[in-house]
C-alpha cells in the first residue's frame, strides 16, 4: 500500500493585511538559502528571544537576509472530496461533515475498536468477545481513524526518545531550552490492515502468539522526532496532522555548536529525511520565534509526498473540506499589564490533494475559544452565491465579536458588543447563515446571530437564563433545534450537569424548550455531577438512524455525593451514559445507563501498586445494542423498536498488564 506525507511546520506564514492600519509589513513567504542560513536564523531567534520579555509574545517570524527571492508555491489544485456515512452505527462526533476526527474509540458496526493505556483492543460483536488486545512496548497510542471502505485503522501516538541534557549518541550534549534534562517524544503514524490484524492467532486474553504476526499487519510507519501532537484531521483518505516541536541547540562531541533540523522516518523507503533548506520557509519580518509547527499529511490510499517546513506555532485548528484556518495569539500592542492576547492570527490554507496551498492571512480580536469558534460557509443564494466566508467568534477584555472574512482573508464584516461587560465565551456553533454563541459570567445569555449578510453579521435575538452551555449542535431533523450540554448552578456554582433543548425557530426570540439537570443524589447535602464532554465533544454520542425522524445524544456523566447524619458523613459516587432521543418537534427523553464500572492495578514500576476504579469513557451504537466503553470494561445493553436501552448490561473485560498501566 502506498501512502505519502506532507510535513509543513505552519502557523507562522502571513500575507499583507489589506483592511488593518497596523498590519505586519511584508509578509511574503519565503524559503531559505541554505541550510547553514536556516541554522544562523534560529540561533539569532534565541538571541531576540532571550533578549525580549515574555509578555512581548509574536507570532511572526523575520531574517529577511536568509531566504530565497522566491515566494513560497502554490500547490494545484484538487478539491475533490468523499462525504462519510454512518451505515447502521454511530460513528464519532466531528464538527464538519466529511472532515473525519480521531478518537480513542470506533466502530464498524462488527467490531469496536479501543485505546487504552499502551494496547489496542478489538472486541467482537457478534459474540461479544476479545478479538485482539495488542500491546506496545514504547508507543503510547494516543488517538485512531477508522477506514471502514479501505479496511485500515490509522493510529497515532507517540515514543519516549533520548533524554536531553544528559549523556547522548557520539557524546553530544543538548540544551534543553527551558529545563537542564527533557525528554525528547517521537510522534508515530501506524497504518495497519485491518483483514491481516484481525486473523492474528492469539491467546486466552487476546494477545498475539506471535508479536511478527502485527508486525506483519503494520503496513506503513511514519515517525516524527522531537515533536509533540496538536491536532488532525482525515480528509477523502489523506490525514493531515499538526504538532508541535522544539528547536533546541546542542554540542557534538568535537565542541561544535548546532541546531535541530525537521526530519521524518518513511518505512516505505526505510529512511529518515532531514528537509532541504528550499523546504523550509518563514515570513522576512519581525520574527523571534525559534520553534516548529508541524502539519504531516498521510496519503493513506494513492501515495506521493510533499514535505515543507515553516517556524512560528499553531495554536487552534478548524478544517472544512476545502480548507485549514490556523491561529496563533499575540500582543499587538506591547503592555506590561495585559488583559490578555489582544491580536488572534489567522491563516487560511487551501487543500488541494496532499498539498496545502497558502492563500493568505489577516487578524482578529482576541483569542478563539477553541474549533466550533470558526466556520466556513458557502453562500447558496444571493449576491454571494457560490463564494466562501469564513466566520469567528472570539473575545478580548470581556467583550465579545464574530467576524467575517472572504476567502482572500479580507475582513468583510464584524459584530461587536456580545455579551455583558466581563463575559466571555464559553461555547460557539455555526449552521449555514445561522450561529448561536454563549458568554458567561454568572448567567448563560445565548445569542442567536444572523449572518445572511456577512458583511453586516446582526444579533437576531438573546436570551438569559441560569447556567452555561459548553456544546452546542444544531439538529438535522429540524435545525430550529439547538442541543446544548452545559452546566447549572445547583449546590454551588456550575456544579451540576445541565442538558438543555434550544428552540431558535420564532422570529426574534430564542427559548429554552426543555432541559434536565443532573444532580449528583438526589436530597444529599452535597451533589456534584461531572462530563468529560463539556471540554471534548468526543466523549459525545450521536447517532441518527436511517429511516427514522430522529436523532439520539449520549454523554457520560460521574455522579457523586455525600450527606451528613450525627457527626457521620457518608460517601457515594458513579458513572452512567445519559441518552437523549429527540424527535423533529422537538419532544425530548433522558434514559441513564448506570455504568458498572471495575477496580483495576496498576504498578508504578518502584514496587507500588494501586487500585483504581474505571470510569466511563466514550459509548457506541451498533445494529440493536449500545455499548457502553471503560478502560478495563465494556457494556452490552439491548436496545428497543424505538432505540431505547433496557435490561441488565452485559460486561466484556479488557485484560490489561498491570506492570505497564
Amino acid at each position: 500500500l502506498a501512502t505519502a506525507v506532507i510535513l509543513i511546520i505552519g502557523g507562522v506564514v502571513t500575507a499583507a493585511v489589506t483592511d488593518l492600519s497596523d498590519g505586519y509589513g511584508n509578509t511574503q513567504l519565503r524559503s531559505f538559502s541554505s541550510i547553514a542560513a536556516v541554522k544562523k536564523y534560529i540561533v539569532e531567534a534565541r538571541r531576540k528571544a532571550d533578549a525580549r520579555y515574555s509578555y512581548k509574545s509574536g507570532g511572526l517570524l523575520g531574517g529577511g537576509e536568509y531566504f530565497d527571492s522566491a515566494p513560497a508555491p502554490s500547490a494545484e489544485s484538487d478539491s475533490s472530496q468523499a462525504d462519510s456515512s454512518g451505515g447502521g452505527h454511530s460513528v464519532t462526533n466531528s464538527q464538519v461533515e466529511g472532515v473525519m476526527e480521531s478518537d480513542v474509540v470506533h466502530t464498524d458496526g462488527t467490531y469496536i475498536y479501543t485505546l487504552s493505556y499502551y494496547n489496542l483492543y478489538i472486541a467482537r460483536l457478534a459474540d461479544f468477545s476479545t478479538a485482539l488486545n495488542l500491546e506496545y512496548a514504547n508507543f503510547f497510542p494516543s488517538e485512531m481513524y477508522l477506514l471502514e471502505d479501505s479496511n485500515l485503522l490509522v493510529i497515532l501516538g507517540g515514543e519516549n526518545g533520548a533524554v536531553y541534557g544528559g549523556g547522548y549518541a557520539d557524546d553530544a550534549y543538548y540544551e534543553g531550552m527551558s529545563c537542564g534534562f527533557w525528554r525528547a517524544n517521537t510522534e508515530a503514524v501506524k497504518v495497519y490492515d485491518l483483514g491481516k490484524l484481525l486473523s492474528i492467532p492469539v491467546d486466552t486474553d487476546g494477545r498475539p502468539v506471535n508479536d511478527a504476526d502485527a508486525d506483519g499487519a503494520l503496513i506503513r510507519e511514519l515517525k516524527f522526532e522531537n515533536t509533540y501532537s496538536s491536532a488532525s484531521r482525515l480528509i477523502d483518505g489523506k490525514l493531515y496532522w499538526l504538532l508541535n516541536a522544539y528547536s533546541y541547540m546542542y554540542y557534538n562531541a568535537d565542541g561544535t555548536q548546532d541546531v535541530f533540523l525537521p526530519s521524518y522516518y518513511d518505512s516505505a523507503s526505510g529512511e529518515t529525511k532531514e528537509l532541504p533548506a528550499s523546504n523550509i520557509y518563514a515570513s522576512p519580518d519581525n520574527g523571534d520565534e525559534f520553534n516548529y509547527s508541524v502539519i504531516a499529511g498521510v496519503d493513506i490510499l494513492n501515495g506521493g509526498a510533499e514535505v515543507n517546513a515553516y517556524f512560528g506555532s499553531v495554536q487552534t485548528v478548524y478544517a472544512s473540506k476545502k480548507a485549514f484556518y490556523i491561529t496563533f495569539s499575540t500582543y499587538r500592542n506591547q503592555r506590561l499589564f495585559s488583559l490578555g492576547y489582544d491580536v488572534l492570527g489567522i491563516l487560511r490554507f487551501e487543500i488541494n490533494g496532499i498539498k496545502l496551498d497558502y492563500k493568505g492571512m489577516n487578524t482578529a480580536s482576541g483569542t478563539v475559544l477553541n474549533q466550533f469558534g470558526m466556520d466556513e460557509y458557502v453562500y447558496a443564494d444571493g449576491n454571494d452565491k457560490g463564494k466562501a466566508f469564513f466566520r469567528i467568534a472570539t473575545t478580548y477584555a470581556g467583550e465579545s465579536f464574530v467576524t467575517v472574512f472572504d476567502s482572500d482573508m479580507k475582513r468583510v464584516g464584524r459584530l461587536d458588543g456580545l455579551g455583558k461587560p466581563g463575559e466571555t465565551i464559553y461555547s460557539v456553533r455555526f449552521e449555514g447563515v445561522r450561529a448561536v454563541v454563549v458568554t458567561y459570567m454568572n448567567t448563560d445569555p445565548l445569542y442567536l446571530i444572523d449572518l445572511t449578510d456577512p458583511r453586516a453579521p446582526k444579533q437576531a435575538a438573546a436570551l438569559e437564563i441560569p447556567g452555561v452551555s459548553d456544546y452546542m449542535q444544531f439538529l438535522k431533523v429540524n435545525t430550529d433545534f439547538v442541543f446544548a450540554v452545559g452546566r447549572s448552578a445547583g449546590g454551588f456554582a456550575l456544579s451540576r450537569m445541565k442538558v438543555s433543548l434550544f428552540d431558535i425557530g420564532t422570529a426574534g426570540a430564542v427559548s429554552e424548550k426543555a432541559y434536565f439537570e443532573i444532580k449528583g443524589e438526589e436530597n444529599a447535602s452535597y451533589d456534584y455531577s461531572y462530563s468529560e464532554a463539556t471540554y471534548n465533544y468526543k466523549a459525545i454520542l450521536y447517532f441518527m438512524p436511517a429511516g427514522r425522524n430522529i436523532e439520539i445524544f449520549g454523554l457520560p456523566v460521574s455522579q457523586s455525593y455525600s450527606n451528613y447524619d450525627n457527626g457521620t458523613y457518608t460517601y457515594g459516587s458513579k458513572d452512567a451514559l445519559y441518552y437523549y432521543i429527540i424527535d423533529s418537534d422537538g419532544e425530548i427523553t433522558q434514559t441513564p445507563v448506570e455504568y458498572n464500572s471495575k477496580s483495576f492495578v496498576t504498578d508504578d514500576g518502584y514496587g507500588y501498586s494501586y487500585v483504581y476504579n474505571d470510569s466511563l469513557r466514550r459509548s457506541v451504537i451498533a445494529d440493536d445494542y449500545l455499548y457502553l466503553i471503560g478502560r478495563v470494561g465494556i457494556e452490552r445493553y439491548s436496545l428497543d423498536a424505538s432505540y431505547v436501552p433496557y435490561g441488565a448490561g452485559e460486561l466484556l473485560e479488557i485484560p490489561l498488564n498491570a506492570d505497564r498501566h
